[in-house]
């Protein structure tokens, strides 16, 4: 059996390399044999706090590459700040 690490709260970095590591795993166990087209929208809450704020430069760099004005708002209002399950 595979051993369960803590994760160091003071480094965000375990965070992404864990979500990672459990996105590559879901794939292999639901598409082993690679034949199927697998695409995943990974959403962790709560995880990185300053991720939330959609107006710094990381956002706008991300926000750029994507073309369609509801598409940008889709991933605003309906991921990032979505009164529901973010925050």
């Amino acid at each position: 059996p595979e051993r369960i690490a803590s994760l160091e709260a003071s480094n965000p970095e375990s965070y992404l390399e864990a979500i990672v590591e459990t996105a590559k795993y879901v794939v292999d166990v639901t598409n082993p044999e690679r034949k199927l087209r697998q695409e995943a929208v990974v959403y962790v809450p709560a995880i990185y706090g300053p991720m939330y704020n959609i107006n710094q430069h990381f956002w706008n760099q991300v926000l750029r590459k994507v073309k369609l004005a509801w598409h940008r708002d889709f991933i605003k209002k309906g991921l990032i700040r979505n009164i529901w399950f973010s925050n």
